[in-house]
């Protein structure tokens, strides 16, 4: 499913896409490997913070 998202996305230019209530960063980090422009965010400072250093490269951020 995050395949054809992904294809979708990049058909129509390429993004960026935000992954709101990204958790501890996973599906943020698939779309990632499958070449989409990724942002997340979350509510949860300790959630955005395991997201960022277990994906580093998708730029997570908490939303207040």
């Amino acid at each position: 499913m995050l395949g054809t998202f992904a294809e979708l996305v990049r058909g129509d230019g390429g993004g960026p896409v935000t992954d709101v209530g990204c958790g501890l960063g996973n599906v943020a980090a698939h779309l990632h490997s499958l070449g989409l422009d990724v942002r997340s965010m979350d509510l949860s400072a300790e959630m955005v913070a395991v997201a960022t250093r277990s994906h580093p490269a998708c730029g997570s951020t908490r939303v207040r």
